[in-house]
């Protein structure tokens, strides 16, 4: 139903910009930041890009003092940075942030830098860049509370979350996901309630409470489903996909990978497609199929190395030698585990050693 209401929101905004002439940009430029928000939530993203060009080049153009100007930039920018991280375009978004940060500081903007240093924080904790990702995350949460930006206060919380969450550090992580979630409740954000329901699901699922993060899966998955966020929706089928395989019910796992995989290709969502492929490879192995295993793990692989993404490289790397072992090749599994192994070590990921 949300989908639908979505899609009749594009279809009220499209004809809406076709009636408004450009010699009203500001009318303009506000129906295009509703439009893109929309694009953003159905994963349209050719429609997004297109939106956000003409966005930038309005805000460029307009006739603004100069704060409101660099306030307007920044807003684009800080949209820029959350549509590059959603096509993994890390560099970009990086970028983006970056520019964000320095508009929003000459528009003596205490809310929109704050924002600023969270993009930023998000992209380096998606490069396994921890201590980076968790000073630019307090950074963005000491200036969050300065300017009482609740909304990017709850997102630095849950964000740092994921940052302990990674490093194995569950208690941590839960404590913040539970700050972050109460403000969402606050907010009545449903959209980011269900993300951090999918995050306390994470935390179930490693400490082998399977029972627990299907029922914190299934609680995202309705919100995401009700607000029609197909990005999200992708991702906690993935994970409900990764606990079944986890518990052993292989048909299961297979049916939810089908359309795990499916959603994310069809947004664009290539750090899930690799996430989901590795999982593949993994299910195959489990099921004694290892020629298909090492098919979807080398898929995985060349996704993650495109991406650059440390992380990814080594869950492939540990999927792909399972099979290689499987099969014979000693030589390249023993190569692959050492890469992961070390990769690991790189990215101060102690706790997930094991699996390598």
């Amino acid at each position: 139903a949300a989908q639908y209401a979505n899609a009749e929101a594009l279809r009220y905004l499209t004809r809406a910009l076709e009636l408004t002439p450009e010699s009203e940009p500001e009318a303009r430029y506000s129906l295009l930041l509703i439009r893109e928000r929309v694009f953003n939530l159905q994963g349209e993203r050719a429609g997004q890009a297109k939106d956000l060009a003409e966005l930038r080049g309005l805000a460029r153009s307009m006739d603004d003092d100069g704060f409101q100007a660099a306030r307007r930039r920044s807003e684009i920018a800080l949209r820029r940075a959350s549509y590059a991280d959603a096509v993994s375009d890390f560099p970009a978004a990086i970028r983006a942030a970056q520019d964000a940060i320095r508009l929003a500081e000459a528009g003596q903007d205490k809310g929109r830098e704050a924002a600023g240093y969270l993009r930023w924080g998000r992209v380096l904790c998606s490069q396994a860049a921890y201590s980076g990702a968790q000073a630019r995350l307090e950074k963005a949460l000491g200036l969050a509370r300065a300017a009482q930006d609740r909304q990017v206060e709850g997102d630095s919380q849950r964000n740092l979350g994921l940052v302990w969450w990674l490093q194995g550090e569950h208690d941590q992580a839960e404590a913040c996901f539970g700050q972050a979630l109460a403000i969402y409740r606050e907010l009545g954000d449903r959209r980011l309630e269900g993300g951090t329901f999918n995050n306390l699901g994470l935390i179930s699922s490693e400490r082998g409470c399977h029972s627990e993060a299907l029922a914190f899966y299934e609680q995202a998955l309705r919100i995401f489903r009700q607000v029609g966020d197909r990005r999200g929706e992708g991702i906690v089928l993935g994970n409900l996909a990764g606990t079944a395989l986890s518990v052993g019910v292989l048909s299961r796992a297979n049916e939810i990978h089908g359309q795990a995989l499916g959603l994310c290709r069809e947004i664009d969502d290539r750090t899930s497609e690799c996430r989901i492929l590795a999982n593949l490879g993994l299910q195959h192995h489990r099921q004694g199929e290892d020629s298909q295993a090492l098919d979807f793990g080398r898929q995985a692989l060349r996704i993650a190395e495109e991406l650059g993404s440390r992380r990814w490289q080594a869950y492939a790397l540990t999927n792909l030698a399972h099979s290689q072992v499987a099969l014979g090749l000693l030589d390249e599994g023993r190569k692959g585990y050492e890469q992961s192994l070390e990769i690991r070590r790189e990215m101060g990921e102690a706790h997930m050693m094991l699996e390598s």
